[in-house]
């Protein structure tokens, strides 16, 4: 049996506004195996504080869930993961240094739950995974990619460094590789 249930509703920030749904992540779980989706197709799936929030607490109920042997992460639509939601971003640059540092704080708690999950979590990754999204592939055990997937530090061209998912990136494919494509893009 198949059962759907979407993430647990969160507050909204106080100036950013989302989209349309609440339903940012959703959890199916059929046996052992509980598939977290980042939905968000019409944005690429790209996270924001709803969904940041959401995977953090997904993985913190599966990681105790003793019914729950292997957990996939995919994202609905074309597309895995395009990284931050640029009207996140473009927000964030009238947030104060404190705001700044809470959203770093949140970002970096959901990529240790992840990095942590008691269970093992393999990353379904389609077409595109860019910037943060890298950084969730990173926290995975096993990650499994379509022929046809780009993957892109993109945040890089603009400036940005991808300072809180870099120990994990780092962590995965070594401290060369990884300065070398966080630089580049």
């Amino acid at each position: 049996m198949l059962i759907i249930q979407p993430a647990q509703k969160v507050r909204r920030s106080r100036r950013y506004n989302p989209g349309m749904t609440d339903d940012h992540v959703q959890v199916e779980r059929e046996g052992g195996v509980a598939r977290v989706w980042l939905n968000r197709p019409e944005l690429r799936n790209a996270f924001n504080p709803l969904v940041i929030r959401d995977l953090s607490s997904q993985f913190t109920e599966l990681s105790a869930d003793d019914t729950v042997r292997v957990v996939v992460l995919g994202g609905r639509g074309d597309v895995f993961c395009a990284g931050a939601d640029l009207g996140w971003m473009k927000e964030m640059s009238g947030y104060s240094e404190s705001e700044n540092l809470d959203d770093a704080r949140r970002l970096a708690h959901m990529l240790r739950t992840l990095n942590s999950c008691t269970k093992p979590v393999v990353c379904r990754v389609q077409k595109a995974a860019f910037g943060g999204a890298l950084g969730l592939m990173a926290c995975c055990d096993c990650v499994v990619a379509t022929d046809d997937s780009r993957f892109a530090f993109s945040e890089v061209r603009l400036g940005i460094s991808p300072a809180t998912i870099a120990p994990y990136v780092v962590a995965k494919t070594g401290a060369g590789f990884a300065r070398d494509v966080m630089l580049s893009g």
